[in-house]
């Protein structure tokens, strides 16, 4: 997708070599089990109830499901895809689970673990795994500006996104000022295609 204004041209595009959101300073820790693929944070549990009989998970604060659904691309959430997505009950399964502890929660963001605190705590780590199906899915995005000789004046990658449009709000905010036009015009051209 491109725009051009003054000759200045704006691309946007999918990042070819995105970064896993998994080696980020991430609250929680995602242990998958899955014989054709590596998902997740790497960890040294050889099975379910390896991790069941861990220190790690009899000390848990938030534990939550991760459910993998494999068809035409991967996608992992903490709801089940079955009844929700074609062919589900044979392309999804239950591959692991994101969880923190309660020793972890006073740590790393200096939270006690109470029930009032909990609701919190959880949408922050779904939060993880929505930015972590963004990367399986290949819905991280980057920008490039370019001169009328095709010289890059300004670019960035990496904008982790559900959608377009929320990548080029992100990309907005971050682009240096005097190119903000272009990202404006381009947003407004969505909208208009979006309304057709």
């Amino acid at each position: 997708m491109e725009i051009s204004e003054n000759g200045i041209i704006l691309k946007i595009g999918y990042d070819e070599y995105p970064e896993n959101p998994r080696n980020w300073d991430n609250l929680g820790t995602m242990i998958c089990f899955h014989r054709r693929y590596f998902l997740g944070d790497k960890h040294n549990y050889k099975n379910f109830q390896d991790f069941f009989e861990s220190k790690e998970y009899k000390n848990f604060y938030v534990l939550r499901p991760l459910f993998l659904y494999d068809h035409s691309g991967l996608s992992i959430s903490t709801e089940n895809f079955v009844g929700k997505v074609p062919h589900a009950e044979w392309d999804s399964m239950q591959v692991g689970y994101i969880f923190i502890t309660k020793d972890e929660v006073k740590k790393k963001i200096g939270l006690e673990p109470t029930n009032e605190n909990k609701d919190k705590v959880i949408n922050m780590l779904e939060k993880e795994v929505e930015t972590y199906n963004n990367y399986l899915g290949g819905s991280v995005y980057e920008y490039q500006v370019l001169d009328n000789e095709n010289n890059v004046i300004d670019s960035c990658g990496g904008f982790n996104a559900s959608s377009i449009n929320e990548a080029l709000t992100m990309m907005k905010d971050y682009s240096s000022i005097e190119h903000e036009y272009l990202f404006k015009k381009l947003e407004k051209e969505l909208i208009g295609e979006a309304t057709m």
